[in-house]
């Protein structure tokens, strides 16, 4: 793998894949809609083509949403520079 990696030093912008554009998906764009927005409809959220904040925007929401009862989420890994970091 490491000889593969001297590949990408090689100034060839035309050989690397163009970078990531993450998005928002649109039943989202309007924040103080998030629960509704899901009331209507599923919404895939596929990370890294989705903004990461969208995750955590909607569980800063439901944190503060007094209808919810709880929140459960299964955090598979984060980086060393998360702003949720490993416990």
């Amino acid at each position: 793998m490491g000889d593969l990696m001297q590949l990408y030093s090689l100034d060839k912008p035309d050989l690397r894949d163009k970078p990531i554009r993450m998005t928002v998906p649109a039943p989202l764009s309007r924040k103080k809609q998030l629960f509704d927005a899901i009331k209507k409809q599923d919404v895939l959220l596929h990370h890294p083509y989705t903004a990461y904040t969208t995750v955590t925007e909607f569980i800063q929401a439901a944190a503060r949403d007094p209808k919810v009862l709880a929140i459960k989420i299964c955090l598979y890994r984060t980086g060393k520079d998360s702003r949720y970091p490993r416990r």
